[in-house]
């Protein structure tokens, strides 16, 4: 396992300064940063730093681009077999499965209680995007059920006025119903 970062152990509203910083520095500025922070009375290297700015810039890229994802999903047209949800529902297990690698990794620095808590979360929350799953992907059957007797019942239609024009006899259009069509009498 490896060792906890310096940085993830100064108290959370110098680690949210120090968040904003490196983003207002575009994630750069490690020794002036290093500087400040010794002013402050934590001895933390440039090197630990730019290790841990560059896992939070990694991680805010990220999360830039699931935002990115979602909008361009959302901003899309008709969505008739709700598609989008059904990439959302993507993205979501994605975060969650990256929220879990996260756990796991820092399991010897969490609290058990909240560790336990987190994962009792975790597991309701993957439960209940599980039954999305399933019910989005009965809606979507549902929708191609719907569209599929829309197109045979037009169908039917234009193979009666076919056989009409035609002069065909009912045997003809049952030959043609069953072997056109793939309804079977």
């Amino acid at each position: 396992m490896p060792r906890r970062s310096e940085v993830s152990k100064l108290p959370q509203d110098v680690r949210r300064w120090l968040e904003r910083a490196l983003e207002e520095s575009g994630y750069g500025g490690y020794e002036l940063l290093a500087d400040l922070l010794k002013e402050k009375g934590y001895a933390i290297s440039k090197s630990s730093l730019q290790r841990w700015g560059s896992d939070i810039e990694r991680q805010r890229a990220q999360i830039r681009s699931e935002t990115e994802a979602a909008m361009q999903l959302s901003e899309g047209g008709a969505d008739e077999r709700d598609t989008r949800t059904e990439a959302m529902l993507a993205l979501l297990q994605t975060g969650m499965i990256r929220g879990l690698r996260a756990l796991m990794d820092t399991q010897d620095e969490a609290d058990p209680a909240e560790r336990v808590a987190l994962l009792s979360k975790v597991g309701k929350e993957s439960a209940a995007m599980a039954r999305a799953s399933i019910d989005l992907k009965r809606f979507q059957a549902s929708i191609e059920e719907a569209a599929r007797k829309k197109l045979l019942a037009e169908q039917e239609v234009n193979l009666q006025e076919v056989a009409k024009a035609q002069g065909m006899d009912e045997a003809q259009v049952d030959f043609w119903r069953q072997k056109f069509l793939g309804i079977k009498a």
